[in-house]
């Protein structure tokens, strides 16, 4: 599941639920997001976007370079507490 903010009004069907709140944080799978935003392209072209990814996936790189920060971080703190 991926974080998302509202930009327009929309209905989700299949979520039966309408997404007024502009702004408002909602949280669904990319796939459905895809899928929401092809069905309002379809039949309203001129509507624009309706959804906007807030928290954005890593790279393999940056994902790498995290896990081995926290990795260092957690050796670190676990060397101070045995002393």
């Amino acid at each position: 599941m991926a974080l998302f903010e509202v930009l327009q009004p929309f209905e989700g069907k299949k979520e039966k639920k309408q997404f007024l709140v502009i702004g408002e944080e909602v949280e669904m799978t990319v796939a459905r997001a895809n899928e929401i935003q092809a069905n309002i392209d379809k039949e309203y072209p001129e509507y624009g976007d309706v959804l906007k990814r807030k928290d954005e996936p890593k790279s393999k790189t940056e994902a790498a370079a995290a896990e081995e920060k926290n990795t260092k971080t957690d050796e670190g703190t676990s060397d101070s507490a045995k002393k």
